[in-house]
């Protein structure tokens, strides 16, 4: 809860920032950009990639832009980037301004619904992203027109159902969503979700027949990576019914239709050399097509079931090494997966000891067979033994030196922030003094610009200390890593996980421990959050590399930040 009223209030803050930006120049107005955003519109249904390249050069944040003009901007830069299958991520301040414009039941806050919960459904927020479609349909529900618009909302809310289980729910929605399907390619993929609604809630046969028909639709489109899904689709149905012959067949034609390029190859013959496989096919054939899926696997979660395959293949041969050795690799690229994936505690620990037994089984049965590769392994177990003793004994001896260091640090500063205050409390005396103490005025000014010269070194050489104090823990070390970090791609930059924050913030917190004092008394309403931000900042680290402590991939949380404590201190929040 506490989660949800941050981001609300985030959101807030943020558009409220920018609604002041564009009233302060919006008396500037631009006559130029309305045929721009004309020509977008035109172009973004046929040549989205144009109308994409041509919304991202507009400079919307050199002002002059009226709200009207930033939320019809907005709506068509969402629809621009959707069609161009990129994250919606850098929309999401625009589309609350396109939410705060179009206030009515119109269709154009349909659309900002629209994309607003795509991008709600991308950051995770399953149900933020099912609200927003609901509500975008009930403003189409009841207006003429708008087939295409009403085509993607129902398609995406039976989406939302679908992967909720509500397959009732879904079906209505997608059988709902045919009567606004203008495209065969349009209507084969809405057929295919209704079958797969009406397979999953046990009317299998239904979904085979709806099954045929979105591949009778994408034949009459002429896209043949249409076809081919449709048939790969079909030929799942038919193995889960035990027709496995009618299943290898469309498999075979649906590898034929594929692309070249095309990213399903792998999962498609690995399908191919399974359904062989079960149907009694030579061992060739079926190490032909089970490689071809292995070596062609797009992404680590189908090279993880071409893995699981492979050793399958290989246990079932009797070549119990090779099957251990697939099975090992499967087993390090789910942890590898799981590790990225926001799964839950317990999830992951059903994981690791389902597929830990199962590795423990399977190499006990291979070992009895390959004595000498167990000998081999047991001997590089000691080996490791004896480097992690030595390792753990080497942390143990850097531990020591480490508190010992922090301690006598530690008591520097409490020794300097004594002098800090002996100091502030002479300065006060003497500027209490000042008043009665006229023909010493000079003497006693140049006293305190002294004393407080020496109040800003030693802060200085607190601050220092400090940062060097902080410099000598693990988790500074992490940090220095991903600030060295150089991807433009914001998806395969690392950040801090949640542990390594905890960390963060319990050593920050004690090295800082008078500056948060202070920090406290100066932001009344600070939370444990701003005030890390604000030790951070005081220990010298950049915003890029804070963003990563707080487990983002970019600055924009951390500038929002920034500003909300700004607004904190100067009292206009």
């Amino acid at each position: 809860m506490r989660n949800l009223e941050y981001t609300t209030m985030t959101r807030i803050y943020s558009f409220l920032t920018l609604l002041c930006l564009y009233l302060f120049v919006s008396c500037a107005y631009n006559k130029h950009v309305e045929p721009l955003l004309e020509e977008a519109e035109s172009l973004v249904q046929s040549s989205p990639d144009s109308a994409y390249r041509l919304l991202a050069a507009l400079p919307v944040d050199s002002g002059g832009w009226s709200c009207g003009q930033v939320a019809r901007y907005g709506l068509l830069l969402a629809r621009a980037t959707d069609k161009c299958m990129k994250p919606l991520l850098p929309c999401d301040s625009l589309l609350d301004v396109a939410l705060e414009y179009y206030a009515d039941n119109t269709p154009h806050r349909a659309m900002a619904l629209l994309y607003k919960g795509r991008l709600e459904k991308e950051m995770g927020q399953q149900e933020e992203a099912t609200r927003m479609f609901q509500e975008a349909w009930t403003i189409l529900k009841d207006k003429s027109g708008e087939a295409e618009m009403k085509r993607l909302v129902l398609s995406s809310l039976g989406s939302q159902y679908l992967n909720g289980f509500l397959y009732v729910e879904a079906g209505r929605m997608y059988e709902e969503c045919l009567d606004y399907c203008q495209t065969s390619q349009s209507k084969a993929n809405v057929l295919n979700s209704l079958s797969v609604a009406r397979f999953a809630s046990g009317n299998k046969q239904e979904g085979v027949a709806l099954q045929q028909q979105a591949m009778a639709y994408a034949e009459q489109s002429g896209d043949s990576a249409l076809i081919a899904r449709m048939e790969h689709n079909l030929s799942l149905k038919y193995y889960d019914l035990g027709k496995i012959d009618s299943a290898i067949w469309l498999t075979r034609d649906a590898i034929r239709h594929l692309p070249d390029e095309s990213s399903s190859i792998g999962a498609y013959c690995g399908n191919l050399g399974r359904l062989l496989l079960e149907n009694g096919a030579p061992d060739d054939t079926v190490s032909y097509y089970l490689s071809l899926g292995l070596e062609y696997a797009s992404g680590a979660l189908g090279r993880s079931s071409a893995l699981l395959d492979m050793y399958d293949f290989e246990k079932y041969r009797g070549n119990y090494k090779a099957a251990i050795e697939f099975l090992e690799e499967h087993v390090e690229l789910l942890d590898s997966m799981f590790v990225t994936e926001n799964s839950t505690e317990i999830e992951q620990l059903m994981y690791e000891y389902n597929t830990r037994m199962r590795v423990q089984e399977e190499r006990a049965d291979g070992l009895r067979r390959l004595w000498t590769v167990g000998g081999l392994a047991m001997f590089v177990c000691f080996v490791f033994v004896l480097l992690y003793q030595k390792q753990s004994y080497k942390r143990k001896q850097e531990q020591t030196i480490y508190c010992k260091t922090m301690q006598q640090t530690h008591e520097q500063i409490t020794l300097l922030q004594a002098r800090v205050q002996e100091n502030q409390a002479a300065l006060v005396a003497m500027k209490g003094e000042q008043d009665s103490l006229l023909k010493e005025r000079e003497e006693k000014n140049c006293e305190i610009a002294r004393r407080e010269q020496m109040i800003r070194q030693l802060e200085q050489d607190i601050r220092r200390l400090r940062r060097w104090q902080f410099e000598q823990s693990t988790v500074y070390r992490k940090t220095r890593m991903l600030s060295q970090q150089t991807s433009e791609d914001k998806k395969n930059l690392k950040v801090l996980n949640n542990a390594d924050r905890a960390r963060l913030k319990q050593i920050v917190f004690e090295v800082c421990a008078d500056y948060v004092i202070l920090c406290q008394k100066e932001y009344p309403k600070a939370t444990e959050d701003d005030l890390l931000y604000l030790c951070l900042v005081d220990l010298g680290l950049d915003n890029r590399t804070i963003a990563f402590c707080f487990g983002f991939s970019d600055t924009h949380p951390i500038n929002q930040r920034k500003l909300r404590l700004k607004e904190r201190r100067t009292g206009q929040v």
